[in-house]
């Protein structure tokens, strides 16, 4: 069965099954990550982003030096990279809905007629990825499985899960839905806790 991983940068990316010589797809700078043993192919989506401290975000000879494919939406000066086909892909599944970087990995395996997709890394547990990002790769994995596609995610990810890990409805306890305890409640209200990054 032809097998793609992708591989993002959330906790569950070291869960990912190098052992099993499968091609591993990854994004941004998650080659450089604690954890990641290599990837065969990189996707990204941006131009050059900085720290607030003017360092940039991306190492492009670094990525070069990586010897592997490059996708990227933008042209880079100094990047080796692909221009991925958006127009293409986007026409041809009639729809412009990429909310992140994973959705276009996800369409391009589609593309290229993967039969199984496994997904590390991609935990979209708090912050933006949960309220921003979530949607559109729940869009692509349906997108997928509807063509028949088998999708497995990692146990860790929130990824086709409510946020009280039930169906609408069902009656819940916090460890129910928050098993990383990312949440509390204050004011009978479930909040997220600061972030605090080591």
């Amino acid at each position: 069965m032809k097998t793609v991983v992708i591989l993002g940068m959330g906790d569950s990316r070291v869960k990912c099954p190098y052992d099993k010589g499968y091609e591993i797809w990854g994004v941004n700078n998650v080659y450089r990550l604690k954890g990641v043993e290599y990837v065969n192919k990189l996707f990204l989506a941006h131009k050059q982003v900085y720290y607030p401290d003017g360092e940039p975000y991306f190492d492009w000879e670094r990525m070069n030096n990586l010897n592997v494919d490059i996708l990227n939406i933008h042209k880079v000066k100094g990047l080796k990279s692909r221009i991925y086909p958006y127009k293409r892909i986007s026409k041809k599944y009639n729809t412009n809905y990429f909310s992140n970087c994973i959705c276009y990995m996800l369409a391009y395996a589609l593309d290229k007629g993967y039969e199984r997709i496994l997904i590390y890394g991609v935990d979209m547990i708090y912050g933006s990825e949960y309220t921003e990002e979530k949607g559109g790769v729940e869009y692509w994995i349906g997108r997928a499985q509807g063509m028949g596609v088998e999708v497995e995610i990692c146990a860790d990810s929130f990824l086709l899960k409510t946020i009280d890990l039930k169906p609408y409805g069902f009656e819940y306890k916090l460890k129910d839905i928050d098993p990383h305890g990312y949440y509390k409640v204050k004011d009978g209200k479930l909040v997220l806790k600061e972030i605090v990054e080591s």
